[in-house]
């Protein structure tokens, strides 16, 4: 989703949420933060779909499972994020190779068993 396609989204949400005596800035601050929370996690389930992941589901859980590095970085491409920090984290990255990690489809983050992968994900700003 674009940049204008969001803005437009949210003026629309705003103007349905609006009441008498609300500040249309404030009102709009907020419905632009719901629609671009919505976009964000939209686009990188859609993003790991069209790489050929599947959905496991269990319960209440949701998840795309990430089984190999490559799966992570061609995602890490896709997505425009800082490719000259994943290549400096590559030890942080290859441990996706041996340990558990997915992305929640329910919080909209990427986890992983292991702490260091958990860590590269906050710093990159997908956790």
């Amino acid at each position: 989703m674009n940049t204008s396609t969001i803005f437009k989204k949210a003026h629309s949400l705003t103007k349905a949420t609006i009441q008498t005596g609300d500040s249309y800035s404030a009102t709009f601050a907020i419905c632009l933060k719901v629609v671009y929370a919505e976009s964000k996690e939209e686009t990188i389930e859609t993003k790991l779909l069209e790489m050929g992941l599947k959905v496991w589901e269990k319960g209440a859980m949701k998840r795309i499972y990430i089984n190999k590095a490559e799966q992570f970085v061609e995602f890490a491409e896709k997505a425009g994020l800082d490719m000259a920090y994943i290549e400096c984290r590559s030890a942080f990255v290859n441990r996706i190779n041996s340990n558990p990690t997915w992305f929640d489809c329910k919080t909209g983050k990427f986890e992983s068993k292991k702490t260091t992968v958990n860590t590269l994900f906050k710093t990159l700003g997908v956790a």
